[in-house]
């Protein structure tokens, strides 16, 4: 996980989805890398599941490129916070794994274009860590599919060419104009 430590991120479901997961396959580990103001709730969650040995809390890091290289999955639970503040698009983070050939485990709130259900990573339910983690197990247990979601997602950053977008916006005004 990269990303502020804010409610509507959803890193505690994250937390509470790895936990579950681990019951199952112990050689997994969680990096959550960010600050913000849930860090304690955070910490204090992982300390309640036990897990402070397999998921550590990294704190804000400029470049987190050497993390995605390590990654086999990327996490962005991102929920509707109770004040009502949404995400409002893909995270720049989840975009930034799909082209390192990460595949994503995300929710409808961090769902785009570039995310596929069963194609590009997995799309669990909000703030549900039992689905979560349910697809974090076919990940796990099926590594294959890290494989043919991370190339399929890295396709599917490739379609985000800047320059092939201008061309088809200003397709849409010459229509428009005429």
């Amino acid at each position: 996980y990269i990303g502020r430590l804010v409610e509507k991120k959803g890193v505690i479901y994250a937390v509470r989805a790895f936990a579950k997961s681990f019951n199952k396959h112990n050689n997994i580990r969680l990096n959550i890398i960010g600050d913000g103001p849930l860090y304690n709730e955070i910490t204090r969650e992982i300390d309640k599941h036990g897990m402070k040995e397999h998921i550590k809390m990294l704190g804000y890091i400029k470049d987190t490129k050497p993390y995605l290289d390590e990654a086999d999955v990327f996490m962005s639970p991102s929920v509707v916070a109770r004040s009502g503040d949404a995400e409002g698009g893909i995270n720049v983070t989840v975009i930034e794994a799909l082209a390192c050939g990460i595949p994503s485990l995300v929710t409808r709130q961090t769902q785009s274009d570039l995310i596929f259900d069963n194609q590009t990573g997995f799309i669990a339910k909000e703030r549900d860590a039992e689905d979560l983690s349910a697809k974090m197990d076919i990940l796990i247990e099926n590594p294959g599919f890290i494989i043919k979601f991370g190339i399929m997602g890295r396709r599917s950053v490739e379609k985000l060419d800047s320059k092939g977008q201008v061309v088809k916006l200003e397709n849409i005004y010459k229509e428009l104009i005429d």
